[in-house]
Order: C-alpha cells, then sequence, then structure tokens
C-alpha cells in the first residue's frame, strides 16, 4: 500500500491545479500547509520537483499565507 507523504500531495496538487487551475487544488495544498508544521516539510524536496513543472512560486506563496493560519 503506498501513502504519499504530505510533500507528494503538495507537489502533485499543484501540479494539477497548472493545467487547470482548479482552485480546489490550491485549497487542499493550503489545508496540508495548515495542518503540517513548516518545519517538518521537506522544502528542499518540494522546491525540486515544483521546479520540474514551473510551480515553485505558488507553494511559496501559500506557505507565507498560511503562516500566520
Amino acid at each position: 500500500m503506498f501513502v504519499p507523504t504530505p510533500e507528494d500531495v503538495i507537489i502533485t496538487k499543484l501540479r494539477w491545479s497548472k493545467q487547470g487551475r482548479r482552485v480546489k487544488d490550491i485549497e487542499d495544498v493550503k489545508g496540508v500547509l495548515i495542518v503540517q508544521t513548516h518545519e517538518a516539510l521537506d522544502w528542499k524536496y518540494l522546491q525540486h520537483w515544483c521546479g520540474q513543472h514551473g510551480t515553485w512560486e505558488l507553494p511559496q506563496k501559500l506557505r507565507a499565507e498560511t503562516a500566520t493560519a
């Protein structure tokens, strides 16, 4: 059984949102960021894979937005 990491959920949702600009995917990413502590996430891993599909700016923006949540 495969259970994706929070980072993999974020990466997948961001890739999907880029293709279709689905608001639901962005809200899901925000939810993961709120539930996970920012320090617990592997930001280098996120940067690498989000950089592969050109969505690295978005998790940085969402990180700042959810830091106070």
